[in-house]
């Protein structure tokens, strides 16, 4: 069995600490492998099986729960070192949003406003959680406020970028201001299982 390495925290941030453990993965390995483009925790549940969301969900949570802080934080590094932890930043990010979706698809919305909220502060300039927590606050009958994170995230995308949201951010406000769930499902998102 070829050693793998594993990462632990280390002190009060989460650090890389290398460690040889036998036949475990580590928490890039495992987070690559459930949310790999044809990974388990990638194949959306087809129109009529929305059911499919709860061992979706498993599998990412599994990728998320090996999960210890940022890839390489705090390790000195060069451009290779920076591009790998970019990229395996980013498959984390994947997962995360994949998680919500099967959350949301669960009917779990009171559950993910709270992740979404910290989301959005920490990841402003990304439109699909500011989409995920619109979908979220109007699930449980907060629309005005789910407006009101349209006009946040537009401020910020036009502040910082100079352009206006995407595709998928628009319809998502046009389908709150409708209060229509089926134009929700048009935007990607999967109709609650509740």
């Amino acid at each position: 069995m070829l050693p793998i390495n594993r990462t632990y925290p280390t002190g009060s941030s989460a650090r890389l600490a290398t460690k040889t453990v036998r036949g475990q993965e580590s928490a890039v390995e495992h987070l690559t492998r459930h949310a790999a483009p044809h990974g388990p925790g990638r194949r959306l549940p087809a129109r009529g099986q929305r059911r499919a969301a709860r061992p979706r969900r498993g599998h990412l949570e599994k990728a998320l729960a090996v999960w210890r802080g940022p890839v390489l934080d705090g390790i000195p590094g060069s451009l290779e070192i920076n591009s790998f932890a970019a990229v395996e930043e980013e498959k984390r990010l994947n997962c995360v949003e994949l998680h919500i979706d099967s959350a949301l698809a669960l009917g779990r919305h009171h559950a993910v406003i709270e992740e979404l909220n910290g989301l959005v502060v920490q990841h402003p300039l990304r439109e699909p959680f500011y989409r995920q927590l619109m979908v979220a606050l109007y699930r449980v009958g907060r629309q005005g406020d789910a407006l009101g994170v349209h006009r946040g995230a537009r401020r910020v995308i036009r502040e910082e970028l100079g352009i206006e949201p995407g595709r998928p951010l628009r319809l998502a406000q046009e389908a709150v201001l409708r209060a229509d769930p089926a134009h929700l499902e048009a935007v990607g998102v999967t109709p609650s299982l509740r």
